[in-house]
């Protein structure tokens, strides 16, 4: 999936999270191809070294290689997002792209940093 993609996916989600700087889109045409991980974390702080994780809810979560979206979550129940420094977010039933946000500077595309 490339940039233009996502921005087309973004526009006509019906469910967009913001979690610190994971973003989080429901995408039901997404294929959960990947490799399935055993701790259910959707990225890992830079400094602090929390994570972005699937606490509580029936959820698979699957590292695919991809620059945009680098898991895929497909919630089988009701989940919630947890990290220490944020408030906890739910997602209902679904399945979901999940990536690092990214803002444009004049020297190019840079990853938020959390």
């Amino acid at each position: 999936m490339n940039a233009k993609q996502v921005i087309a996916l973004f526009k006509k989600t019906e469910f967009l999270g913001r979690h610190g700087d994971v973003v989080i889109v429901r995408d039901q045409a997404a294929s959960a191809d990947g490799e399935p991980l055993k701790e259910k974390v959707l990225a890992y702080g830079e400094v602090t070294n929390h994570s972005h994780r699937i606490a509580k809810g029936r959820a698979q979560v699957v590292a695919v290689a991809n620059a945009v979206a680098q898991r895929l979550v497909n919630v089988a129940r009701a989940a919630v997002v947890d990290h220490e420094e944020h408030t906890a977010q739910k997602l209902p039933k679904g399945m979901y792209r999940s990536g690092i946000q990214a803002q444009w500077t004049p020297e190019g595309l840079r990853p938020v940093i959390d």
